[in-house]
C-alpha cells in the first residue's frame, strides 16, 4: 500500500523493513519460518526450473528484439556497474524477503484455510501481483502472477526458501 500513496521512498523503506522483520520474528515464534526449511532440504530438481526459464528468457529476448530492439540489453550495454548492482540488491535485498514472506510463510501460515490447493496457489499468486504495484502495468501484473503460480509449486514440491530464491533470482 506505501507505493500506492505519494510518501517519499526514505519513510516506505524502513516501513517495509520494519514489517518485513515483524512477520520474520512472528514466523519464527510460531514455528513457520525454520532452519531447515531455509535451506534447499535435498531439493534437487533444477532441471526443469533452468528449462523453463531458459524458455522464457528466449522468449522475452526474442520480443523485446522484435517489439523493441533499441531497448534489448540497453542497461548491460550502458552501465555495466548498475547492471551488477541491480542484480546483487534485488536479490538479496527483494528476491530473498519476498520469497520468506510469500511462500515460506504465506504458505505454512494460510494453506490450511484452502482445502484446494491450486486455490492456495492462486491466492499467493494473486497476492504476490498485487504486490508488484510499484509498476502499475498490464504486463507486470501478467508477469507476476505467473510468476506467483510458479513459484509457489515449486515451493509447495520443496518446502525450500533457497530454492524458490533461485528460481525468483533467474526471473
Amino acid at each position: 500500500l506505501s507505493f500506492l500513496f505519494d510518501i517519499p521512498r526514505i519513510v516506505t523503506g524502513p516501513v517495509m523493513l520494519a514489517a518485513i522483520a515483524y512477520t520474520m520474528v512472528q514466523g519464527r515464534r510460531a514455528g513457520i519460518i525454520t532452519r531447515a526449511r531455509l535451506g534447499l532440504n535435498g531439493f534437487k530438481r533444477f532441471g526443469p526450473i533452468l528449462l523453463l526459464f531458459l524458455a522464457f528468457a528466449l522468449a522475452s529476448t526474442a520480443a523485446v528484439a522484435l517489439l523493441h530492439p533499441s531497448m534489448l540489453f540497453s542497461v548491460v550495454r550502458t552501465n555495466i556497474p548498475l547492471w551488477l548492482t541491480m542484480l546483487i540488491v534485488y536479490c538479496l535485498f527483494s528476491v530473498y524477503p519476498q520469497t520468506l514472506l510469500y511462500r515460506t510463510f504465506f504458505m505454512e501460515r494460510y494453506r490450511r484455510l484452502f482445502r484446494d490447493e491450486r486455490v492456495l496457489i492462486f491466492v499467493n499468486a494473486a497476492a504476490f501481483a498485487w504486490a508488484h504495484n510499484i509498476i502499475p502495468h498490464p504486463l507486470v501484473y501478467l508477469l507476476t502472477f505467473a510468476g506467483g503460480i510458479l513459484f509457489s509449486r515449486t515451493w509447495l514440491q520443496s518446502r525450500s526458501t533457497l530454492a524458490v530464491s533461485i528460481e525468483h533470482a533467474l526471473y
